[in-house]
């Protein structure tokens, strides 16, 4: 039996009672033998521990991915259950290996994540990431990124492996439709007659569409490589420059988010000659619509300064 017998100076002090029962003729109890053992230590060490289970309880619990450890059979040991928001499937399935890890993978997927494993074996770290996805109770499909550390058995064979796991499904669908406007940009870029530019708040061009070639003779890179000396003539570059200038002077005194301008400049060509081009230029602007850099689309247009001469 364990008692807290009485209180000591800095607290109580627990005690573990063993006794042995002498009976006498009657059957009734005589007397008690035994000892008392002080484990008031022994009860530190354990509150200590129940302390620290729970602070890693909470931590586990708060923490916006699956803590895991998995064996070298695939199964799986959660810490929590949310597993079961992940997969769709009970946390129990895990326990009682009812389900592997391994059953979750798509057939394809599956020799990329033994090889970025087998690769973390190569180093000294024994660390890895993986993505890739999971095929869900459902039947629908989930990104998940899969963060662990291989610990080795005093052999160097594997023992179990520790790490999280996170939903990235939202992220992946993220990058893909910025990967499909990226391409629709660039099928617009490069397919329109008109030039798409932008440049910094100094004028430096940032990006050029393709296009240039036809205005110009310059490839996007040589035109890329340039100063504003080497594309504009010297009465265009005083024009555009006045321009920004005011435009930057607006900005400060009353900022406004629609703001644009239109000129007609006069461009270099690669072959010597000039042409005539109509800029229409407003500013790119950060979340707090502060300019940041320009955005313009320039237009050939000259046939019409031909017809006015």
């Amino acid at each position: 039996m364990n008692a807290n017998s009485h209180e000591r100076e800095n607290g109580i002090l627990w005690i573990q009672g063993r006794g042995q029962i002498f009976c006498n003729a009657a059957g009734r109890i005589d007397y008690i033998s035994g000892v008392f053992f002080d484990i008031s230590e022994h009860k530190e060490v354990e509150e200590a521990l129940r302390q620290s289970e729970e602070k890693y309880r909470l931590l586990v619990n708060q923490i916006p991915s699956v803590v895991f450890q998995s064996y070298t059979d695939w199964s799986l040991d959660c810490l929590d259950r949310k597993i079961e928001s992940l997969t769709g499937y009970a946390k129990e399935d895990f326990d009682l290996r009812r389900l592997k890890w391994c059953d979750l993978i798509p057939a394809e997927e599956m020799d990329y994540v033994k090889h970025t494993f087998v690769d973390a074996l190569k180093t000294s770290h024994t660390s890895y990431v993986q993505e890739h996805r999971i095929r869900k109770k459902s039947g629908e499909y989930a990104w998940v990124q899969c963060r662990g550390q291989i610990f080795l058995d005093d052999k160097g064979k594997v023992a179990y492996v520790s790490g999280v796991t996170f939903d990235i499904t939202q992220r992946k669908q993220a990058e893909k439709a910025l990967q499909e406007s990226e391409r629709l940009y660039r099928l617009l870029a490069e397919n329109v007659s008109d030039v798409i530019w932008t440049a910094d708040l100094n004028m430096r061009l940032t990006y050029v569409s393709p296009s240039v070639k036809f205005l110009r003779g310059f490839t996007p890179e040589e035109v890329m490589a340039q100063s504003i000396e080497e594309i504009l003539t010297p009465a265009s570059i005083e024009l555009a420059r006045k321009t920004f200038a005011d435009g930057m002077a607006l900005e400060r005194s009353a900022p406004d988010p629609g703001r644009s301008w239109t000129l007609e400049l006069e461009q270099l060509r690669k072959d010597g000659s000039t042409v005539w081009v109509e800029v229409k230029a407003s500013f790119l602007r950060d979340e707090q619509g502060r300019p940041v850099g320009i955005l313009g689309v320039t237009r050939d247009i000259s046939k019409q300064q031909g017809s006015r001469t």
